[in-house]
């Protein structure tokens, strides 16, 4: 991946149960935070419109797929504004998080 390029991850939520489940975002949050090392670089939790929002029905079984984009920039905390600082090549981390559940990461690597 290059230095600066958007980034799309594909957050899957998955119902093991045996019921239907309505996931309510408002409620449930989930969060997608890119690190690299103890830098926090970019999380969706900075803006609204960054992250899913209403109710979706996730039937028995079956998964519920939506996307997050990284703009591959610096986010500042609580705006929807990106820095305009490039990055420096690199190993960054993607974690997606549900608030009560357990986090999932991917790691990347940005060349420039």
């Amino acid at each position: 991946m290059k230095v600066g390029a958007k980034v799309a991850f594909t957050v899957t939520l998955t119902n093991t149960g045996k019921t239907d489940c309505t996931w309510d975002f408002a409620k449930l949050p989930v969060g997608v935070t890119v690190t690299s090392g103890s830098d926090r670089i970019w999380s969706s939790d900075d803006c609204a419109a960054w992250k899913p929002r209403g109710k979706t029905t996730v039937r028995a079984g079956k998964s519920y797929p939506y996307k997050v984009t990284w703009p591959g920039q610096r986010s500042t905390e609580n705006s929807c504004k990106a820095s305009t600082e490039e990055l420096g090549a690199g190993y960054y981390v993607a974690t997606a998080e549900i608030k009560g559940g357990a986090a999932k990461k991917f790691v990347m690597q940005l060349h420039q």
